[in-house]
């Protein structure tokens, strides 16, 4: 990945608590006391990752096996993908109803619902159903003959997570039942946001508070779908996933997007998931700070260097940097001579002269690409 760059703000992130809505919770904002001590998480697992620079913000037992939960269901929604097209209708069985305890989509024998309506069946509201469907058709789909069509769907989903990079993980059932089969790690877990966060339609999903679709058969209903993830009632939230079961805890992968940057965090076997999120965000504010530059931004002199000549950078980047590092960035101005048109040049900002920001040139008010 390209690193980004930033603004001139310092953040922190605090619990601001809800107005309104179902399973009111805390999210964390911007702006707080500043604090350096490390998080005191019920969760055994735990990490934090800037998705858009790569850099790894916090880990505690990043590498620790230990059940998915429902996180799972990733993995399934990113297989069935492969699999499956998402207009194709699927008629439910009685294989894929879960127990009465079970988080459910609220399906019944004899529904008929699209693959995308299965997809948000299975990661809104987590519904054990819709993922059972999924895997159902879709392990059908890879081996007609399969004695086992849901069997022959997890082996898949193993092979996928082997693809992403999650090579600590393995998974024995579509919905995150714990088994002897199953097992995840937080950075794991970050590969697989990664993937899902890439996916335009499941992106759009994993941020959607509530839905609603229209499933056919002879009990044709309107299903309301409501998000577990609470998060993803405040702004900047962008998903992902909750899981919980009685051997893997309450666990949370967590999206946020800040700037141009998308900040992941995951908690596994949590006793609050939604606490400990918060104190891992503020612990990860507490020790970087935001900046920005180009557009109207300071950009350490270089905004004021460049109107003196008549130039500018439209475009602006931000990112997070530790505290200690702030003073040890700096930039230079590299010109094209003669240029009547387009890109005039170049600002380089460059930490420990590492370049970490790359900004074109332009006339002032000039936008960026005009004139190419």
């Amino acid at each position: 990945m390209t690193p980004r760059i930033a603004i001139a703000m310092i953040c922190t992130l605090i619990l601001t608590p809800l107005a309104s809505g179902p399973g009111v919770v805390a999210a964390p904002h911007l702006g707080a006391p500043r604090f350096q001590a490390a998080p005191q998480l019920s969760a055994p697992a735990s990490m934090a990752v800037d998705l858009t620079t790569g850099v790894v913000l916090f880990e505690d037992d990043a590498d620790s096996a230990l059940p998915p939960a429902s996180t799972a269901k990733l993995l399934t929604a990113l297989t069935a993908l492969r699999v499956l097209s998402i207009e194709e209708q699927v008629t439910i069985v009685d294989a894929d109803m879960v127990e009465e305890e079970f988080s459910k989509m609220g399906l019944e024998p004899g529904d008929v619902a699209t693959v995308e309506q299965l997809l948000y069946g299975t990661l809104m509201p987590s519904g054990g159903d819709a993922a059972l469907a999924l895997a159902r058709t879709a392990g059908a789909r890879l081996d007609p003959e399969a004695p086992d069509p849901v069997e022959r769907f997890v082996q898949e989903m193993n092979q996928v997570a082997l693809s992403l990079g999650m090579g600590s993980s393995s998974f024995g059932n579509p919905v995150g039942r714990d088994d002897e089969r199953s097992w995840t790690t937080a950075r794991d877990l970050v590969r697989a946001a990664d993937a899902v966060l890439a996916d335009p339609l499941l992106a759009r999903i994993v941020a959607t508070p509530w839905a609603s679709v229209n499933v056919g058969g002879p009990n044709a209903r309107e299903l309301v779908l409501e998000n577990t993830n609470q998060f993803v009632l405040h702004d900047g939230a962008i998903g992902v996933k909750t899981g919980t079961t009685d051997a893997a805890g309450q666990a949370l992968i967590n999206a946020f997007k800040y700037g141009d940057n998308i900040i992941v965090s995951v908690v596994i076997g949590s006793q609050d998931r939604y606490n400990d999120t918060t104190l891992l965000l503020q612990h990860v504010a507490s020790e970087r700070e935001w900046i920005a530059f180009g557009g109207d931004y300071a950009s350490l002199g270089a905004r004021d260097e460049l109107a003196e000549l008549g130039l500018w950078m439209p475009v602006a980047r931000t990112m997070m940097v530790e505290t200690a590092a702030l003073e040890r960035i700096t930039y230079t101005i590299t010109l094209v001579d003669g240029a009547e048109s387009g890109s005039r040049g170049v600002v380089e900002f460059s930490l420990d002269g590492e370049t970490i920001a790359a900004l074109p040139v332009y006339a002032l008010g000039q936008p960026a690409g005009e004139g190419q």
